[in-house]
């Protein structure tokens, strides 16, 4: 009996059973990876966090590779700006880094929601995840951020508070006063009043006036006094 001849011909079966295995291996990965979604892994800053800095970087992590195609939703909610920002996608990472100039609004809460889909649609598990921003000390308003807060509806020029419908007359002077004014992150708004002519006090009488003429409330303002 030729030895060399049955070792080979068993040599080939084995050959065959491996290639077969691999295949239907790979198969099944390849199905595993059509039919089921992306999950989730860890949300950096972490769920429920505090005092977050208005300039962090959201990480979203996946266990496995994606591209933009599955992910049916990636949102960063608030009540009062949508952040903008840059959303960079790459192995099985996401990376949200804030605007410099709109950056995310201090003491504030955020909610993350992100649903995962298939390479064939198939919707996965919806995560959600909050963090709330930190304060700071310098609260005022960059000149993009502003504008974003005056677009959107139900700020201060949509009537969140009807108490400060003057700000739609700013800037406005007179030979008495000039008033213009600006907004903190927050949302307060600050009126800057200068004080013309040589009697102040009945200057500055006369822009309060004119404020509350206008329809609104000076308790909705922080006044600040410019000589």
């Amino acid at each position: 009996m030729d030895l060399n001849f049955i070792y080979n011909r068993n040599l080939r079966k084995w050959l065959i059973v491996i290639i077969v295995l691999f295949v239907i291996a790979g198969l099944s990965f390849y199905i595993k990876f059509l039919f089921t979604s992306p999950e989730v892994e860890s949300i950096t800053p972490k769920n429920e966090a505090v005092n977050v800095s208005i300039n962090e970087t959201i990480i979203v992590r996946f266990n496995r590779r994606v591209s933009k195609k599955q992910l049916n939703e990636f949102s960063i909610i608030c009540a009062d700006i949508k952040p903008q920002g840059k959303t960079i996608i790459s192995g099985n990472y996401l990376k949200f880094i804030p605007d410099q100039e709109i950056t995310f609004l201090p003491s504030t809460t955020y909610k993350i929601k992100i649903t995962p889909i298939s390479s064939l649609g198939r919707k996965g598990k919806t995560i959600e995840s909050t963090f709330t921003t930190a304060f700071v000390s310098d609260n005022r308003l960059t000149s993009k951020l502003k504008e974003q807060m005056l677009a959107s509806t139900n700020t201060l020029e949509d009537g969140l508070s009807p108490g400060q419908a003057v700000i739609k007359l700013l800037p406005y002077s007179t030979s008495d006063f000039s008033i213009d004014y600006e907004v903190l992150r927050n949302g307060a708004v600050i009126l800057n009043i200068k004080i013309k002519g040589n009697d102040k006090e009945s200057s500055k009488q006369k822009a309060l006036k004119w404020i509350t003429d206008s329809g609104s409330e000076l308790n909705k303002f922080e006044i600040r006094y410019i000589n």
